[in-house]
C-alpha cells in the first residue's frame, strides 16, 4: 500500500550518513533551513513499503544540469538526501553541473555542497558553467553539459567525501540522471529495482498557454489498433486540461519506434498499451522524461552525448543516445508509468491522484507479481520516426515527422 510522506522526518534518519554528532548538528540545522523555505513550494511524496533494498554492490552515479532552479532546489535537495539514505552507504558519486542562472540557484547548490561534505557523499558540484552563446545550436550546448555533469565518470573531480575519486574516475554500474524536475527518491529507487540498459518514469505538465496536445490524426483516442512501420501522422487538437498531458513527446518512441503523444492513450502499441492500462513498466525504443536510470557501461567506455552527424534526422542528444545505445546492443528500453515527475509544483501535487487519467498507480509488490516486459512483443526490424528541429532553432517540426533509420532488435524476437 502507497504511503504519503512528511519531508520533515528527513533530518532525523540523517545520522545513519553523518560521521559525527558535530556533523549530525550541522546537517540537521541545514535541513531545518532548507524545510523552512521549501514550504511554498512542498510537493508531498509517496513512499512504498514494498520496493526492496538496492544490493549493497552496486554503484551508482547520480548527475543532474541545473539552470536557474531556485524555487525546485529545496524539495530536490531534500529528496536527493532521501535517496542517499535509502542507497547503501559510500554507494553513491553526485554529479551536479549548473550553468547561466540569474537566480539564486548558486546558493543553493553551495549548501548542498556543504550537505554532501558532512554527509561524506563523494561529489563535483560546479556552477558558473558553460553558457549558451547566441546562435548555438540548442542540442550541441545540451550535449556538452550533460557530458560536463559526467566527467568525474572519466576522470577523477577531486570529490568531496572520504570516498573521494582519483584519477581514474568514479567506477559506477548504473547512471540516475535527474532533470531539473520534481522527484521523489521512491522513484528513483522503483527503477534502480529493474533491470534494463535505461528506465524511464513519464514527465506531466499542463500546457496552459496553447491548450493544443499532439494525437494521432484520424485515430480516435480510445481505439487500439496496430500499424506498420510509417505509423500514424501526430496532429493537434484542443484539450480540456483538467488532466495532465505527457510531455517527452519528442523523445519517446514506443517498440515500433512510433513517438508517444501527449493525451491518452499516450502509446497505440498494443502490447505496451496493455500493461501502460495495468500500471505496469512496458517496453520501448526510446525515453527520458526528465528522469533516466542507465547502465553506465556504455559511457564507462566512453560514450557521450552528441548533436546530429551529417545525414541523420536533428533530433535531442536523448534520442540520439537511444539510438547509438541501439546500434550497440543495448537494447532494454523500459518506461515505467508508475514513475511520475512534474516540472512545476502545481503539477507535481497532481501526479498521484486522478489528474493523471487512465494510468492506476501500482505498487512494486504489484508489478513483481505481475510477468516481466517482453520485447519479443515489438517487431525486429522497425524505423526510429524522426521528428526533426528547426535548423538552427528550438522547434520541432511535427507536421513532418517521417521514417527515419531502420533498426533490428536483437533480444530473442520472432523475425
Amino acid at each position: 500500500m502507497l504511503q504519503r510522506l512528511d519531508l520533515k522526518g528527513t533530518g532525523d534518519e540523517a545520522e545513519r550518513l553523518a560521521g559525527s554528532s558535530g556533523a549530525l548538528t550541522a546537517v540537521q540545522q541545514l535541513l531545518h533551513a532548507i524545510e523552512a523555505r521549501a514550504s511554498a513550494n512542498a510537493v508531498p511524496c509517496i513512499i512504498d513499503p514494498s520496493l526492496p533494498q538496492i544490493a549493497e554492490r552496486q554503484r551508482f552515479f547520480v548527475a543532474s544540469n541545473l539552470h536557474n532552479n531556485e524555487k525546485l532546489l529545496p524539495h530536490f535537495t531534500l529528496q536527493l538526501l532521501s535517496l542517499l539514505l535509502q542507497l547503501p552507504k559510500g554507494s553513491t558519486y553526485v554529479s551536479i553541473y549548473e550553468s547561466g542562472s540569474r537566480d539564486r540557484t548558486g546558493e543553493w547548490l553551495e549548501l548542498l555542497q556543504s550537505l554532501l561534505l558532512l554527509l561524506e557523499v563523494p561529489s563535483s558540484i560546479v556552477t558558473g558553467g558553460l553558457t549558451r552563446a547566441e546562435g548555438e545550436d540548442r542540442i550541441d550546448f545540451l550535449a556538452q553539459v550533460r557530458n560536463r555533469a559526467l566527467e568525474p565518470l572519466w576522470r577523477g573531480a577531486g570529490g568531496n567525501g572520504s570516498a573521494a575519486v582519483s584519477g581514474e574516475g568514479f567506477r559506477a554500474d548504473r547512471i540516475v540522471f535527474v532533470n531539473d524536475v520534481f522527484f521523489c527518491a521512491r522513484d528513483v529507487v522503483r527503477l534502480l529495482a529493474q533491470d534494463g540498459d535505461l528506465l524511464c518514469g513519464m514527465d506531466f505538465h499542463v500546457d496552459v498557454r496553447e491548450g493544443w496536445d499532439r494525437h494521432w490524426r484520424n485515430i480516435p483516442a480510445a481505439e487500439i489498433m496496430p500499424y506498420g512501420p510509417h505509423g500514424p501522422q501526430l496532429g493537434y487538437k484542443h484539450q480540456n486540461h483538467d488532466h495532465l498531458i505527457f510531455y517527452d513527446s519528442w523523445v519517446s518512441r514506443d517498440l515500433s519506434g512510433i513517438p508517444f503523444a501527449n493525451s491518452r492513450p499516450f502509446v497505440l502499441h498494443q502490447y505496451s498499451l496493455a500493461r501502460l492500462q495495468k500500471g505496469l513498466p512496458f517496453p520501448v525504443s526510446c525515453c527520458w522524461n526528465g528522469l533516466a536510470v542507465m547502465n553506465s557501461a556504455p559511457f564507462q567506455q566512453g560514450y557521450q552525448f552528441r548533436t546530429h552527424r551529417r545525414g541523420e534526422c536533428e533530433a535531442s542528444e536523448g534520442s540520439l543516445m537511444c539510438e547509438d545505445f541501439l546500434r550497440a546492443g543495448y537494447q532494454k528500453f523500459i518506461v515505467d508509468p508508475g514513475v511520475r515527475q512534474a516540472y512545476f509544483p502545481e503539477t507535481a501535487r497532481k501526479l498521484y491522484t486522478d489528474k493523471v487519467s487512465f494510468i492506476p498507480l501500482t505498487t512494486w509488490d504489484e508489478v513483481a507479481a505481475a510477468p516481466e516486459p517482453d520485447f519479443g512483443f515489438g517487431p525486429r526490424r522497425f524505423h526510429m520516426t524522426c521528428c526533426r528541429k528547426q535548423a538552427g532553432g528550438d522547434i520541432v517540426h511535427w507536421e513532418q515527422c517521417r521514417p527515419g533509420e531502420v533498426f533490428t532488435r536483437t533480444l530473442g524476437c520472432d523475425a
